[in-house]
């Protein structure tokens, strides 16, 4: 492990210790607007980009750039980077991770996903992915560690804005991880 992989995987931590502290205490500042997503998310893959890089996998983003959800952008920023990282970590050499989002007229959200071509997971360990469990953290594809916060953090943030998030995947084959939010117009019709 290098001093830049280690410096990085220390930021992450502090980054999701000091985001779930925060969630904890309650002090997490909530400010939904009506946004594009896909800025949201082309910001998060810039930022994701040279760890991709370095592992040979490409992002791509199909997010649709006219896709407005009403939410906290600061915070589904925060989700985004963190399904984007763990897809990258649980990814192997010359897979991909896309982005891509649709909309539900049952319920009237917006669904986001970030889909990987990695390892995939068993039933029994998606059970644990979105509780503080103290075996939840496994290394990624090249040994990159964990927090174990991450995904507790972005259950935390997609259920502060009455949304839902889960996982569909098959070992071997890759993860998809979806996450819903309130459309825009209904958000501002029913409010």
């Amino acid at each position: 492990v290098t001093m830049h992989e280690s410096t990085e995987q220390v930021y992450e931590l502090l980054d999701n210790l000091l985001d779930w502290s925060r969630s904890q205490r309650g002090v997490i500042q909530f400010l939904p607007l009506e946004f594009t997503l896909f800025s949201v998310a082309n910001n998060c893959c810039n930022l994701l980009q040279l760890s991709a890089t370095k592992k040979q996998i490409e992002i791509i983003n199909d997010i649709h750039p006219n896709q407005v959800a009403f939410a906290d952008p600061s915070l589904i920023h925060t989700v985004l980077r963190n399904l984007v990282t763990n897809a990258i970590k649980f990814t192997y050499s010359g897979g991909k991770v896309r982005l891509f989002s649709s909309f539900s007229p049952i319920d009237n959200t917006v669904i986001v996903a970030v889909q990987d071509s990695g390892t995939g997971m068993s039933h029994d360990k998606i059970s644990h992915l979105f509780t503080i469990h103290s075996n939840a953290s496994v290394p990624g594809t090249a040994g990159e560690q964990g927090t174990g916060l991450g995904l507790v953090l972005c259950r935390e943030f997609i259920e502060k804005h009455d949304g839902k998030i889960w996982v569909e995947s098959v070992v071997g084959k890759g993860s998809t991880f979806y996450f819903s939010l309130p459309n825009a117009q209904s958000y501002l019709h029913n409010n």
